[in-house]
């Protein structure tokens, strides 16, 4: 007999992969201003309606060999990776935090983060309502009453996003866009400033390697822009 606890940590990855499966349509379809709460899948690539066995996450992606049924044009790994990481993520929330208002609190960060950085690498945006369900993440976390205090809370939605909206203000926009200053101030609802600080240096570190590999590369310059969102 499979141990209770074991089932849990099952049902919790395949919840997560579920998750991340949603999470690919609305990282499709929510940059586009297509609605994603109704209307069918289909191929990006020849438009042919997807059926509900072509839609299984993670399984049907292997089954059809990363192609369309249809047209066979290749299927981004996107999808996958989504769904794996979403998985993966909920699993070690799990693990760390059990079912508690504090997981939920991340249940629901962990997913919109995804989408965050995937959207945004793409169209070099960060829409306000993926950046208002991290903030709702952030005050189940704080009415949990566990991880950081109240006043950390607080102080970590400004500490980040005034010096940010300084520097968007003094650039005209160039160098600092809105949807980071919203990005970082619903991190720091859900980290607390001293994590959020850690946060953003360490998103900025990662970045600005990225960025300079990709300059000696020949596939960016000093002008070029670079979305923040995914390092942060």
């Amino acid at each position: 007999m499979i141990p209770i606890n074991t089932v849990f940590y099952i049902f919790v990855l395949l919840y997560g992969i579920v998750i991340g499966s949603f999470m690919n349509v609305i990282i499709y379809r929510l940059p586009r201003k297509i609605p994603f709460v109704s209307g069918r899948s289909v191929c990006t690539s020849c438009s042919y309606t997807l059926k509900y066995y072509d839609l299984i996450p993670v399984l049907s992606f292997i089954l059809l060999k990363g192609k369309c049924r249809n047209c066979g044009e290749k299927i981004s790994w996107q999808y996958i990776v989504v769904e794996l990481l979403t998985g993966l993520l909920y699993l070690a929330a799990y693990h760390q935090y059990g079912l508690t208002l504090y997981s939920f609190g991340w249940y629901i960060a962990l997913p919109v983060l995804i989408a965050i950085a995937f959207i945004d690498a793409e169209h070099r945006i960060i829409p306000d309502s993926l950046n208002i369900a991290l903030a709702v993440a952030g005050l189940l976390m704080l009415l949990s009453g566990y991880g950081a205090t109240i006043t950390s809370r607080v102080i970590g939605i400004f500490s980040v996003s005034v010096p940010f909206l300084i520097v968007a203000m003094v650039s005209r926009g160039n160098a600092m866009g809105g949807g980071d200053i919203k990005l970082v101030a619903a991190s720091g609802l859900c980290l607390g400033w001293q994590m959020n600080l850690i946060a953003v240096f360490i998103g900025s570190l990662v970045g600005s390697v990225v960025m300079i590999i990709s300059m000696m590369r020949g596939k960016a310059n000093r002008k070029s822009q670079v979305p923040f969102g995914p390092w942060l």
